[in-house]
């Protein structure tokens, strides 16, 4: 083999054993490595909260509904009842589930949630269900919220935060029959990367 040839094999195959080191992470400034977790939300959100007094019971109320981080819809319920009268006592129960229905216009005109959510208590006890069958109808100016942030700690974590919401106030028909005085419908889009080094 001519000496030419051999000394370009020899320069080709040593490119390629650094190319290989460096992917693995052995090669780097002192030796370091870089740890990056990606988070990401993207879809609907609705969320609607009352509170109603009925006699000596007053009844607080607050659902949401969103994509969680694997993309997958989500409905969680939140149900106190006070008896006003009688010393403040009461119950609290919570419950979460998949929604058979989670939708929001792009346009943030209207949205629908409709689920079936099992409540518990704070002891875990079963508390019956909350069926929803919600529309919500948007109302008023579509707020856009734009944030971006990155910030170092003193380890040499970095995290990156990016939000790209659209929201917009609603009325809120259906079942539960009651009166929620707060309700809205949105887009979300966020997300969030960190960089651990090691």
């Amino acid at each position: 083999m001519p000496a030419s040839r051999a000394r370009a094999l020899r320069a080709l195959a040593a490119a390629g054993a650094l190319a290989l080191v460096a992917l693995t992470g052995l090669v780097g400034p002192a030796g370091a490595a870089t740890e990056t977790t990606r988070t990401r939300i993207r879809g609907p959100l609705i969320q609607a909260q009352a509170d109603v007094l009925d006699g000596c019971i007053e009844r607080h109320v607050f659902v949401q509904a969103m994509a969680d981080t694997t993309g997958e819809p989500i409905v969680l319920v939140l149900d106190s009842r006070v008896d006003v009268c009688g010393g403040d006592t009461g119950s609290f129960g919570e419950g979460q589930a998949t929604p058979d229905l989670l939708d929001v216009r792009p346009n943030l005109s209207s949205g629908r949630l409709v689920a079936t959510v099992p409540i518990t208590t704070f002891d875990g006890e079963p508390a019956g269900t909350i069926e929803l069958d919600l529309t919500f109808t948007g109302t008023g100016p579509i707020t856009a919220t734009r944030f971006r942030q990155k910030v170092t700690d003193p380890g040499g974590t970095t995290i990156t935060t990016t939000i790209r919401d659209s929201s917009r106030a609603a009325v809120v028909t259906g079942e539960p029959a009651i009166d929620f005085q707060f309700a809205m419908i949105g887009n979300v889009r966020q997300g969030q990367v960190v960089r651990t080094h090691t």
